[in-house]
């Protein structure tokens, strides 16, 4: 039997700080404007799904962490981050292979009228992003001021969420390496 070899923990966590260290090159994107066939439950993800449909937008990502998931046992402090009912340590660069964290926490804000009115029920963070003005310094782009989206990390299909010129919206997610 041929027998692939493992991937360790380290190259893991080298994988998230490399992903850490361009941030600058992440990009969140909200979509899916249609509705599901059954709202109240949205389908599965799709490994192979490579983009978010109808985007609304996209919005540079804004603060990156590598995180470890801690124990139950374990006191929180001003490192603890939740997300969906988890918590999370921020890790430094320098004790992130010694700490085993493999993740990497990601957030951005969608500030009021940044981009147009929406209903949409896919968040996801693109790598690599082409502005079709790359002169240009703005955060948040509608389709139409991208080239080329770049490649879809990880999404998340969700229940309908409004944005709208009322309402300023934090988004977060969780990669792991």
């Amino acid at each position: 039997m041929n027998k692939l070899a493992i991937e360790t923990l380290d190259s893991h966590v080298l994988v998230a700080k490399m992903y850490k260290d361009n941030v600058s090159k992440m990009w969140y994107a909200i979509g899916h404007t249609t509705a599901w066939d059954n709202e109240e439950i949205p389908p599965q993800e799709v490994e192979t799904t490579t983009a978010i449909d109808s985007i609304i937008g996209f919005k540079k990502v804004a603060v990156a962490h590598l995180v470890r998931k801690m124990g139950d046992s374990e006191p929180t402090d001003s490192s603890t981050i939740e997300y969906k009912a988890q918590r999370w340590q921020i890790v430094s660069d320098a004790d992130a292979l010694a700490k085993g964290a493999r993740y990497l926490y990601t957030e951005t804000t969608f500030d009021i009228n940044e981009l147009p009115s929406g209903i949409y029920r896919q968040v996801g963070v693109y790598y690599g992003l082409i502005k079709n003005d790359t002169s240009s310094n703005k955060t948040a782009l509608r389709p139409n001021e991208v080239e080329d989206a770049g490649i879809l990390l990880h999404y998340d299909n969700r229940r309908s969420q409004r944005y709208d010129e009322n309402i300023r919206i934090i988004e977060k997610s969780l990669m792991k390496f």
